[in-house]
């Protein structure tokens, strides 16, 4: 019996488009301190972490490792999910087997960590077949929904937010899936013991988080807001 629960987080950042022939930078990349990372504050009634600014994320549920996604993959993008993505390396954190889960972990913390995202800050990390044509894991790419899907998706926020398990239902709605391709493996961290708790089966607010990393093109800043719940405010920082 594990004492924590299973969560995952995304540190969502975003790089200049430099032009070509730029003279920003003779290489043509962006420096670190060029990107813009979403942070989140918080409620200060909040039980873990208040008004703390923390990158989105959250605890895994149960939509989150449901066997249903292969489907909804299968019929948006035309294969089998396990076909499109590539089993992390014996050695990845993520890769740990969760008996209860009918999804992969590597698959089912990356679904975790976009659905959070988009709860806590309005930003739907998906794609289809026209988005991503080209699926690879070894050289995934970052895309979002067009404009009308995401007002559409912005309609369903709430929705979601009370019910996870809609995030699948909205998704299919879209005809997207969660792009799962653009996330890559940062970090494992098991936070510290806060406080105790009474007895079993209640369980201490600790948590056993997946960290990754979704660096995105993009000049323009999102538009971002939090959920006036377990966040108070969605901003984007300068790096």
């Amino acid at each position: 019996m594990t004492f924590w629960r299973e969560a995952s987080t995304l540190i969502f950042a975003l790089r200049p488009c430099l032009a070509v022939g730029s003279t920003k930078l003779s290489s043509g990349l962006s420096r670190a301190t060029d990107y813009k990372i979403l942070m989140l504050k918080r409620s200060a009634q909040s039980h873990f972490m208040p008004s703390k600014l923390v990158f989105p994320g959250g605890v895994v549920q149960d939509v989150d490792h449901s066997g249903d996604w292969n489907a909804l993959f299968d019929k948006v993008l035309g294969r089998p999910l396990l076909e499109m993505i590539h089993r992390p390396s014996g050695s990845d954190f993520s890769n740990t087997l969760v008996s209860s889960w009918s999804l992969p972990p590597y698959v089912a913390y990356r679904i975790c960590a976009i659905r959070e995202t988009f709860e806590e800050s309005g930003l739907l990390l998906a794609t289809n077949r026209d988005l991503l044509p080209v699926l690879s894991s070894e050289d995934p790419v970052a895309v979002t929904c067009s404009s009308a899907e995401l007002q559409k998706a912005a309609d369903q926020r709430q929705e979601v937010e009370q019910k996870p398990e809609y995030f699948l239902q909205m998704c299919e709605d879209l005809d997207v899936v969660p792009n799962i391709w653009a996330l890559h493996d940062w970090r494992n961290w098991l936070t510290p013991v806060f406080c105790k708790v009474s007895e079993p089966p209640a369980k201490p607010k600790r948590f056993n988080t997946m960290f990754y990393t979704c660096c995105i093109d993009c000049d323009d800043i999102p538009i971002t807001s939090a959920d006036e719940a377990e966040t108070t405010q969605a901003k984007v920082s300068v790096v």
